[in-house]
């Protein structure tokens, strides 16, 4: 059965968030509002995030190979090491909404310590948005995806900036039809 899994962002390192809300793009409960069997995981909400914690949510999730993966900044870095590290996973697609890889290397943490998997496009439909309003690590997290996936579909915006601030997202709504 195919599903769709959301999987958030962190919050930047000056922020306190308590609830899921505080890091969810408002995009994630339209698609939720638009498709049926999404879910949205609570992945933890500390801005000094440890893969291991992520990884412990994320396997708690019935997983099929239908399943749609659907990254968003650091949720999107989260969905490539997960790829990366294990091959033998099959998946309809993964989507990476403005991905962040800390390629300032900004984390205290291991999170983003990996390197990504260059078949990860070969054996998957693979999906990057991106805006170029967005901040530099964001654009530089891109341009080294890029490099990596060139099989991957690339969708260009200029006025999306994180693409957080607009609740609704037919371009991806699209994608998981």
């Amino acid at each position: 059965m195919k599903q769709i899994i959301l999987i958030h962002g962190s919050p930047e390192p000056d922020e306190i968030i308590t609830t899921q809300e505080g890091v969810t793009p408002g995009w994630f409960y339209w698609v939720q509002e638009n498709i049926s069997n999404v879910i949205i995981p609570p992945m933890p909400l500390e801005a000094e995030v440890v893969y291991e914690d992520w990884l412990k949510v994320f396997e708690e999730i019935n997983i099929s190979d239908e399943s749609i993966l659907v990254g968003h900044s650091c949720g999107g870095g989260f969905v490539l090491r997960y790829l990366s590290e294990h091959p033998e996973r099959l998946f309809k697609k993964a989507i990476l909404v403005a991905p962040w890889l800390d390629v300032h290397h900004e984390l205290s943490t291991d999170f983003m310590k990996f390197e990504i998997d260059e078949g990860i496009s070969k054996r998957l439909e693979t999906h990057v948005f991106i805006s170029s309003d967005d901040s530099s690590g964001i654009l530089d997290s891109v341009k080294f995806i890029k490099e990596k996936l060139v099989g991957a579909n690339y969708y260009e915006f200029s006025n999306r900036e994180h693409f957080c601030g607009k609740r609704e997202f037919p371009e991806l709504l699209e994608l998981l039809k």
